[in-house]
């Protein structure tokens, strides 16, 4: 399915305001970019759970996210419902 339409789903019912964007470049780097220009109040970003090398790269990522947002970062484990 559409993940966009999904998400879309998903944060509606929660009443919270919804934000979509697309780019090119290093995806921690465009998150916290867009953090900060749409003086986001959260950043919900997943976690794979993935191990060696795989947890490396995404781990190095969300704690790129995590370290540098100017808000909040909620970490969703794989796999969980956070609404």
């Amino acid at each position: 399915g559409d993940l966009k339409a999904r998400a879309g789903e998903i944060v509606k019912p929660t009443g919270l305001e919804f934000e979509w964007s697309e780019g090119e470049g290093m995806p921690a780097h465009l998150i916290v970019k867009a953090a900060l220009s749409l003086e986001a109040d959260l950043v919900v970003v997943g976690s794979l759970g993935e191990e060696g090398l795989a947890r490396h790269l995404v781990g190095s990522a969300v704690e790129h996210i995590v370290k540098r947002s100017p808000c909040s970062v909620l970490v969703v484990k794989k796999g969980k419902t956070v609404f």
